[in-house]
């Protein structure tokens, strides 16, 4: 391959590396982004007004010991 070639290739590569970083800078879970499936899930049942047909047996004394 010649030189310039590699030397775009690399710019591109460092282009697609720095653009994501640069979009979400500063934004956090605050700000709805980066939120994990766990947190939809949960925010879909809330939302719905689900009720647990059953309780839990026995509840760990903290919840360092739950997860």
């Amino acid at each position: 391959m010649k030189t310039s070639t590699l030397i775009i290739l690399a710019v591109v590569c460092i282009i697609i590396f720095i653009a994501p970083l640069i979009m979400f800078n500063g934004h956090g879970e605050d700000d709805g982004y980066f939120g994990g499936s766990d947190d939809a899930a949960s925010e879909q049942i809330e939302a719905s007004h689900y009720e647990p047909w059953f309780s839990s047996i026995w509840e760990p004394p903290s919840g360092e010991i739950e997860s």
